[in-house]
């Protein structure tokens, strides 16, 4: 956070200088794409460890986010497809997580889903004392004849416990396509694990010209 800051400040700076209120709001903005890359080197301590990109067909992810204790925090879900490959049906997803810290809400479609009237469902079920097992169904409709979309097709709800500690809660997803399963020496799918980051005090970077 310390380069995002210096660099966010010398866009400041600049701005004073010149004098101009859209040249300093396009030099914030500036400054945080710039700092992005900077901020992403910076790995929280358990934080989901990156997967290597490989040369598949098809590519599901989770995102990663964000949220306080007590609040409601989204997990996006991605689905990549290229248009070379053949097309599917139906993905089935299994994610485990602390049943202490995350309470599944639920799961919503994306517009994307919705263009082709995809069934989007989700249900918890309690895996073991300490753990809870969520299950996606992300299922286009029998007789379908558009193609699996490739974009966010879901995002996932979840409340965090008032009283969860700051940590990162890995989202490391099981997944089969139509039936088969993804496993991780797969040649045709690949997983990207998502995670939740609880903390009390969370950072959101925003621009002092945008918000004034």
């Amino acid at each position: 956070m310390g380069r995002s800051s210096a660099v966010t400040g010398m866009a400041a700076v600049l701005a004073a200088f010149w004098g101009n209120r859209m040249q300093a709001a396009l030099l914030c903005l500036l400054a945080l794409v710039v700092s992005q890359p900077m901020l992403a080197q910076e790995t929280a301590p358990g934080e989901t460890d990156r997967v290597a990109a490989r040369d598949t067909d098809f590519t599901f992810s989770l995102a990663k986010t964000i949220g306080q204790p007590g609040a409601e925090v989204s997990v996006a879900v991605l689905f990549a497809r290229k248009t070379r490959a053949p097309n599917l049906s139906r993905i089935r997803v299994r994610v485990r997580y602390p049943s202490a810290v995350l309470k599944f809400d639920r799961v919503e479609d994306a517009y994307l889903s919705r263009r082709v009237n995809m069934r989007v469902q989700g249900k918890e079920d309690a895996g073991n004392a300490s753990e809870s097992v969520l299950e996606l169904n992300l299922e286009l409709p029998e007789a379908q004849t558009a193609s699996y979309p490739s974009g966010q097709i879901a995002s996932v709800y979840f409340k965090i416990a008032a009283d969860a500690v700051d940590q990162i809660v890995p989202m490391i997803p099981q997944a089969w396509i139509d039936d088969s399963e993804v496993t991780p020496e797969s040649s045709v799918a690949q997983i990207e694990p998502g995670q939740v980051q609880v903390s009390k005090d969370p950072v959101f970077v925003s621009c002092f010209f945008f918000a004034h």
